[in-house]
């Protein structure tokens, strides 16, 4: 079965969700919209998160339910938590690091800073009171929902994505059936993985879909049963941990420090020097083809076996450490070309910035600067360095 294939807002009343849905967004998003500081994209999360928090008030309504204390599960920017908290839920979200906007939402709501442990038997690392758990978006965290609510004996709502098992990433089986498989993607199998786990801790559990801007819109929601979960509940969950546990041994919480690997923290030398080689291999390709760009996979070839290992260890290899040289690499769709810098120097001529970084054309570039250091809003060899900005570890443009 696909539970992708179904119908949207089935749990809910339609007419009362967009009443509080327009409410909502028009008296609450907007305001967020206009005042977001992340860099992600507002019209996306905030209304989207608009959407979850009208359908949560909703499912309330339509199950006549009695919510005490609700608590995000992995919260991350916290606006679920907060739009929950002004339209008159009590409760918190909870994240294994804090994030720059809770300072905007923490007069209002409650961001606990903490990483859980969702393996131990009295789930102590959740507030004693809570009484509803909702996982949106949840990621590793995602299976244990419904393990630690059944140990809390409460409700819950979850919102899978990215794919997790108890201790590592889903594993799942190819969808092409000319492969051994049912044409059910990875997203499909992890729903039905998920929606069995909620079944054998003995949850009713019903399934909607959500009518948000995500993919990822499918949601389950379980309930306690009047007859209450199995006398023989921790039996069960020890079954479900021990068949998963044979990936991994134990759960690993997400540190409060996350490790930068963005390609800014690589030895400078090694950058400066592999951004020259990319430019050269570039600049080579392009005047072959008689075009300004090449594809991004026609870089790698190149690359020696100690620069792939290190641009691997990093989140977005290759791309992400061109991106990071903007003044000099253009990446988009899949190619990357060199700057035009004879026009392109406009979009980067910022007063408050100007001469603050030394200019990757003069520095790095086999024909150098194609400006004179006057004119180029960067730092050319031949100007006065600035004072603590010209250390070895400085980043280029």
């Amino acid at each position: 079965m696909d539970l992708t294939a179904r119908s949207s807002h089935e749990l809910i009343d339609e007419k009362f969700y967009s009443t509080t849905y327009q409410h909502i967004k028009t008296s609450q998003g907007r305001e967020l919209v206009k005042n977001w500081t992340e860099r992600t994209d507002p019209q996306k999360y905030v209304y989207e998160d608009c959407g979850i928090v009208s359908y949560l008030i909703s499912l309330k309504q339509a199950e006549d339910w009695k919510v005490n204390f609700f608590v995000d599960i992995g919260c991350g920017n916290g606006l679920l938590t907060y739009l929950l908290a002004i339209n008159g839920w009590n409760g918190a979200g909870i994240d294994a690091r804090s994030r720059n906007i809770w300072e905007m939402f923490k007069n209002k709501c409650n961001l606990v800073e903490k990483s859980l442990n969702p393996s131990e038997r009295e789930v102590t690392t959740l507030p004693e009171d809570a009484d509803f758990l909702i996982g949106n978006h949840s990621d590793e965290l995602t299976p244990w929902i419904p393990v630690m609510a059944a140990r809390k004996k409460c409700n819950f709502f979850l919102l899978p994505c990215c794919p997790h098992d108890f201790y590592t990433k889903f594993s799942s089986i190819p969808a092409n059936p000319k492969h051994g498989g049912n044409g059910i993607g990875t997203y499909g199998q992890y729903l039905k993985y998920i929606h069995s786990v909620i079944q054998k801790l003995g949850f009713d559990v019903k399934i909607d879909r959500l009518k948000i801007s995500s993919t990822k819109k499918i949601c389950f929601v379980g309930t306690i049963p009047k007859t209450g979960l199995p006398d023989s509940l921790e039996d069960i969950i020890e079954e479900i941990l021990e068949k998963a546990a044979k990936m991994r041994p134990k759960f690993i919480p997400i540190a409060n420090k996350v490790e930068v690997r963005n390609c800014t923290k690589l030895d400078y030398d090694f950058r400066q020097k592999l951004s020259r080689k990319l430019a050269e291999i570039i600049l080579s390709k392009t005047e072959e083809t008689l075009t300004d760009s090449i594809k991004l996979n026609e870089l790698v070839p190149f690359l020696s076996n100690d620069e792939k290992s290190q641009l691997k260890a990093q989140c977005g290899g290759i791309q992400t450490f061109l991106k990071n040289f903007h003044q000099a690499f253009e990446v988009k769709k899949g190619n990357v070309k060199i700057r035009n810098w004879l026009v392109d120097h406009k979009k980067f001529d910022k007063e408050d910035k100007k001469k603050f970084s030394k200019c990757w054309f003069d520095h790095v570039h086999p024909h150098g600067c194609p400006l004179a250091s006057v004119d180029c809003p960067f730092r050319h060899r031949d100007e006065e360095e600035i004072t603590n900005s010209s250390k070895k570890g400085e980043s280029m443009p």
